[in-house]
């Protein structure tokens, strides 16, 4: 068990059987507790005008909504989310690698990510070997980065409710969690999630499998 792993998880054992009521931040030799925590200066903004938005929620939909949206990219995707675990994510992105391949894609996978650990050491590492950049949140910046949301084209935002979990975007006629989706295409929307997505990504820190692991591949079997 890696020192991240192991102190996050004592953290939560603190929090639900000591009645701990503040998070302490997880700690190594190479990041530290943010001792005074400065925003990263995003700004609040009110797009007032017309503009595409769908919305779709699991599991009615959400996966075919989801697929779609990923397989409309021409030119770039950029995801910034806190936890992979869906197997049939990980396999259409090797599809619009294989079918796509001046499809630029980017992601930046959450470093703190309690019930993901393993997952995203292994889809880190899965897309990785296909050739795109994979980048950590800088965990001093935040407890956890909980954010999913990706950005197609610079013109399309997507957020959602939950994780690229089998339960968030699941196989038809199995079971799943109530989640929500938005999909936002205006350049001027698309343009502030980018911003907030490339000051993140920053000062994020690249995916090494010698010093991070390489994690259990996915599993198919549906649950939780």
């Amino acid at each position: 068990m890696t020192l991240r792993k192991y102190v996050s998880m004592l953290t939560l054992f603190l929090i639900l059987f000591a009645g701990v009521a503040a998070f302490s931040m997880p700690s190594n030799a190479t990041r530290n507790p943010a001792q005074n925590y400065e925003t990263s200066q995003v700004t609040w903004e009110t797009f007032e005008k017309n503009m595409n938005v769908t919305t779709f929620v699991a599991p009615d939909g959400s996966r075919d909504e989801l697929w779609h949206l990923l397989r409309s990219a021409e030119n770039s995707i950029y995801v910034e989310i806190y936890g992979v675990n869906n197997p049939y994510i990980l396999d259409l992105i090797h599809e619009l690698h294989d079918e796509k391949p001046s499809l630029e894609m980017k992601f930046l996978l959450g470093w703190n990510s309690l019930g993901y650990y393993t997952p995203n050491d292994y889809v880190a590492n899965n897309l990785t070997e296909l050739g795109y950049d994979v980048r950590w949140t800088n965990a001093s910046d935040f407890y956890f980065a909980h954010q999913k949301f990706f950005v197609i084209d610079n013109e399309t935002a997507v957020v959602h409710s939950g994780n690229w979990a089998k339960t968030s975007f699941p196989e038809p006629g199995k079971k799943s969690n109530r989640e929500w989706s938005i999909a936002m295409t205006d350049t001027d929307v698309a343009a502030s999630y980018l911003s907030v997505f490339d000051h993140d990504w920053s000062r994020g820190t690249s995916y090494d499998a010698g010093e991070h692991g390489t994690g259990d591949p996915l599993s198919y079997n549906h649950s939780p």
